[in-house]
């Protein structure tokens, strides 16, 4: 066995750094990834039988809208796997304070549909911001519960994470 010396320790911890991304790929649920994958194939097809005559002119209109949503959700999803865990334990508090920014975006300048305020029209596009609201809440609560994985028993943690979403929820993830 070699000695260890500091510049050995920081190549060995380069290379870590470096296969990292390699790593967090053997890391994915397979069979869940296939199952999701499956379900957004049937979605595609339920969709193109559905609607193939409300866009006169365009028979998959919206099986083409929605190929490229999935397509734009599989890029995001591979981006994601390339993202350090932990970079959302790091900033768990800005993700929860954009969560709430984006909440209060829609309840300023959202447009009212059937009732309610759930959309931002950016003129080329409308989205959700909820749908956003979602992913950043889950990240936020996973870097909470990863700061205190050794209290995760503890009561006050489990009322921390409890008390968070809801006030995510009460501030208007969700809003109905």
């Amino acid at each position: 066995m070699r000695p260890s010396t500091p510049g050995r320790a920081a190549s060995e911890a380069g290379a870590k750094r470096q296969s990292q991304p390699r790593r967090s790929s053997w890391r994915l649920d397979w069979i869940l990834l296939a199952a999701t994958g499956a379900l957004v194939a049937y979605g595609l097809w339920a969709i193109a039988g559905i609607t193939r005559h409300d866009v006169s002119g365009n028979a998959n209109y919206y099986v083409v809208r929605q190929g490229v949503y999935a397509s734009l959700g599989l890029l995001a999803l591979v981006v994601a796997v390339f993202v350090d865990p932990e970079y959302y334990r790091r900033y768990r508090k800005q993700i929860y304070v954009a969560t709430l920014g984006l909440m209060v975006v829609v309840l300023l300048a959202g447009a009212v549909t059937r009732g309610s305020k759930r959309w931002l029209d950016l003129g080329f596009f409308k989205f959700q911001p909820s749908e956003f609201g979602k992913l950043l809440l889950v990240l936020f609560l996973a870097g909470l519960l990863a700061d205190r994985a050794k209290r995760i028993g503890d009561s006050k943690t489990v009322l921390s994470a409890i008390g968070f979403a809801a006030w995510s929820d009460l501030s208007g993830l969700h809003p109905a």
